[in-house]
Formats: structure tokens, sequence, C-alpha cells
């Protein structure tokens, strides 16, 4: 009999992958708040081109792979499942200390509103008539926890190794790693420096592979690591995919979460 109490408990305080307990006070329908119901490439799929407000219900459940702890990401995060990426456009600061790196997070997506940017799923709020983009943020914490539900779980989610030659628009958003790399300007600053009137500028670094495929590295002049400078060494670099336009051309853009992302082969 105490062999089964002890195991019961053991169950009970054990966490995994596996483990579906919400953060949060269990309500009438807590169940469909920890289930998904699709997965992110299904929902890339409702995407036509153009902002949808989702009128069904819709559970989404994914790993945070980047936040804003190093400043390279601004008031969002990015969470990932098995089959694709979406950006939840929280509009705070400080999401770090919210939404922890390799925290499983449930999403209920009714009444939000599907975009995206730069190759990137994004789920906000509606943009107003005269926005440019196709979402808004929360902006309130309050606001965002009617959807956003923060799990007890946290799974490390490896990126995905990917050459460049094999990049693909529906990987936007996602975690990926891209191996033996070398700078077409070793030796320069990650970030791309200051203004006239100071204000820090984004860098743009362009990599290449040993077949000559290339892909930009953007780095926000806020990045805690914008000052370092890019090594000369062949490298691995982890982030998240994004497309761009360099040189009038569009391309396929990677975004490093910190400076741990940056390996030497």
């Amino acid at each position: 009999m105490r062999v089964r109490y002890y195991l019961i408990l053991f169950l009970m305080l054990s966490g995994g992958c596996g483990y579906d307990k919400l953060e949060i006070d269990p309500g009438p329908n807590a169940g469909d708040r920890t289930l998904p119901n699709m997965r992110m490439a299904d929902l890339r799929g409702y995407y036509r081109g153009e902002p949808l407000t989702l009128n069904r219900n819709i559970v989404v459940a994914g790993y945070v792979t980047a936040t804003d702890r190093s400043g390279n990401f601004y008031r969002t995060f990015l969470l990932e499942d098995e089959s694709g990426a979406v950006e939840i456009m929280a509009g705070l600061y400080d999401l770090h200390n919210i939404y922890h790196l390799n925290q499983r997070i449930v999403v209920r997506a009714e009444g939000l509103t599907l975009g995206c940017e730069r190759g990137v799923l994004q789920l906000g709020l509606a943009a107003s008539e005269n926005s440019s983009y196709e979402t808004d943020y929360f902006g309130h914490r309050l606001v965002m926890e009617r959807y956003v539900y923060r799990d007890s779980i946290f799974c490390v989610s490896d990126p995905r190794v990917v050459p460049i030659s094999e990049l693909t628009e529906d990987l936007c958003g996602s975690l990926l790693k891209i191996e033996n790399l070398v700078a077409d300007e070793p030796g320069e600053y990650w970030g791309g420096g200051h203004s006239p009137d100071g204000t820090p500028l984004t860098g743009y670094r362009c990599f290449r592979d040993s077949a000559g495929d290339s892909i930009y590295v953007e780095t926000s002049g806020y990045a805690n690591f914008a000052g370092r400078l890019i090594p000369e060494d062949v490298l691995s670099l982890t982030g998240i995919l994004l497309q761009g336009s360099r040189e009038g051309k569009v391309c396929y853009m990677l975004k490093l979460r910190d400076e741990k992302d940056v390996e030497s082969n």
C-alpha cells in the first residue's frame, strides 16, 4: 500500500514533455485550453495572403523558441511545434520573464487575427484600418492572457539543421541551424553601427556555404551582441528564419537569439 502511495505521488510530481497541467485556475473549459486541436502547419494553411480574423475554436500549442532577452527580438516571441511556427504579437516588454525559453504555451486563437510578416505567421489583435501591418499587438497582459496560457512543462527545442539550398517559406518563423558558413566580411560588427544622431542601426551580414549559396544575418542595433565582432572561423549559426530584401532581391535571413547561437566548426 505504501509503495502504491509513493508511486502515485511520484507521478503527480514528475514533469515532462507530456505533462499538460496549465498554470491557470482550472475553469469549466480547461481541457480544450490544454490540448491543441490544430498544428501550426494547418494554421498556416488558413492564411491566404491577407489578414484573417479566426471565427472558430482553434487551439494551438508550441514551445517558446525565441524571446526578447538579448534585445534582438522586440515585444514578440516565437512558438513552434513539430510542424511549424507562429509569432505571438505580445506588445509587452521583458517578455522573457513571463514566457520562458522552451516553455510550452497554449493559444486559443478564436477571435484573434492571423497575419504574416516577412514570411513569418503571426497571431495578434486586428490592426487598425490605416495600419500598414496585418496584425496589432495585444499591448496589455490582461488582454493577452484571455488567449495565451503558460504551461508548466518545458522541453528544449533543438534547431532543425537545414542547408541554404533547402530553405522554403514554410520554414519561416522556425528555429533553424545552418552549418559551415563563412562571413563575407569577418571582423565586422553584427550590428549596423549608429546613425549620425546616435540611433543604433540594424546590421545585415552575408554568409556563404561551401556551395556558394548565401544567407543574411539580421541583427538589431539594440541587441546586446550588436557591438561584437563576427568571427573569422567557419561557423554554424542558429536562429529564426525570415524573409527580407537586400540589393533589390528577396532573400532569406536568419535572426539569432543571442551570441550563443554562433558556433565555430
